[in-house]
């Protein structure tokens, strides 16, 4: 582990990943609560929820082109610039207290384009950074700081909505995302062959994206890891059910919601931390399915309890096997490809994952017509059933 932190650039940008995911963790939070308080609905939740991962649904695969062509610290840098601008303006209109619900969902879209934007060029840049033998101990620990931070930043979010208001948590968001900003100009570029290519810099940006689709759905094993990707949609669709059953099952306040995601972070925590010890994952694709059928456990005791303490444990549960899932995914998208296709995979692996945005729309309306146990089992089963299925019928995937 000290020998990739001695690594020029892989600390800060291991960081601004953390201020990513734990800014985007306050922000789903924050706007989640704010929504669903003015208007009591778990469907407009999922709704404006949604707006960013529909951009980025769309968009991603254009982005992993571009991660092919350009230096990938520039597109990433401008990428992070854009967000954390978006961040600034939601802070504002909150604070301000100027803010309609459309406002939201204007404003995610075009956080979701920015993100999309520059997403397949950071995690990629990663990888560029530690190279193949060292990228599965990264991703680890790239996972703990995630994990640090998607736990730290529920659990700050809820003191925030206590001794304040739901204003200063958007100000927090605001703040994490510069604080990304800033860290981006410590990370060196990286040129790859891809980028020094002169056939390569003939080629549009929409060219390569199409030849990027291609590969990764027709090729064996890796068609599997992009279709496991978009399962996320059924992980999607218990995020605005989580909010509504903690408070109208468990009887649990905003703080509480918080405090029922830092569970599920603290669960993340303590996996990453074991994996970036012990390093490479034998057996990747059966460890990843049995993680999965292990989450669907834990949203199963969360989603069959009225007692506070026991949603904890399966909160706790899937956090565990949420950062298995996400460390194992993260590695086969960027080991088991061409090199030469990597930037591109990545770009419809990230586009695949915001399906869960299309997840957080069907968990509302699922939740609004047959209410929220059944809105927290029927995903769990569903992505679970899907894993077990793709493990069984694909020898390629099994192989890794």
């Amino acid at each position: 582990m000290l020998d990739l932190l001695k690594i020029k650039g892989f600390l800060p940008i291991i960081i601004v990943n953390g201020t990513l995911f734990g800014g985007f963790q306050i922000r789903n939070l924050a706007i989640a609560w704010l929504v669903l308080d003015i208007t009591d609905s778990p469907l407009l939740v999922g709704l404006v929820n949604s707006s960013v991962a529909f951009a980025v649904l769309f968009l991603s695969p254009l982005g992993g082109a571009i991660a092919d062509l350009r230096d990938r610290k520039k597109t990433a840098l401008e990428s992070r610039m854009l967000v954390a601008i978006v961040a600034c303006v939601t802070s504002l209109i909150v604070i301000l207290d100027i803010y309609e619900i459309w406002h939201f969902v204007i404003l995610g879209i075009l956080l979701g384009g920015f993100l999309a934007y520059g997403n397949a060029a950071f995690q990629a840049l990663i990888f560029d950074l530690v190279g193949i033998k060292n990228f599965t101990r990264a991703n680890s620990i790239n996972t703990l700081i995630t994990s640090i931070s998607n736990t730290a930043a529920p659990l700050l979010a809820g003191l925030i909505i206590v001794s304040f208001s739901i204003r200063g948590v958007f100000l927090l968001f605001a703040i994490i995302y510069l604080i990304g900003w800033f860290l981006m100009y410590f990370v060196p570029s990286i040129e790859t062959h891809n980028q020094n290519s002169s056939k390569r810099r003939l080629m549009t940006p929409v060219n390569e994206m199409l030849e990027g689709l291609k590969y990764s759905f027709l090729t064996p094993g890796v068609r599997w890891l992009i279709i496991f990707s978009m399962a996320v949609i059924f992980w999607g669709a218990l995020q605005p059910v989580i909010p509504a059953y903690t408070r109208d099952v468990l009887g649990m306040g905003g703080e509480g919601y918080a405090y029922m995601l830092g569970v599920g972070g603290i669960g993340s925590l303590m996996v990453a931390v074991l994996l970036s010890v012990v390093g490479e994952i034998p057996k990747k694709s059966l460890v990843l399915t049995i993680a999965v059928i292990v989450y669907s456990l834990g949203v199963f005791i969360f989603a069959t309890t009225t007692s506070v303490y026991i949603a904890y444990l399966g909160m706790f549960i899937s956090g565990c096997t949420t950062a298995l899932w996400m460390v194992i995914i993260f590695t086969l998208v960027q080991t088991s490809v061409d090199e030469k296709m990597r930037g591109r995979v990545v770009g419809v692996s990230q586009a695949s994952l915001q399906l869960l945005g299309l997840g957080y729309l069907i968990g509302g309306i699922i939740a609004e017509f047959l209410g929220l146990t059944l809105a927290l089992v029927i995903p769990a089963i569903c992505w679970s059933s899907l894993h077990l299925y793709g493990y069984l019928s694909s020898k390629e995937f099994r192989s890794y």
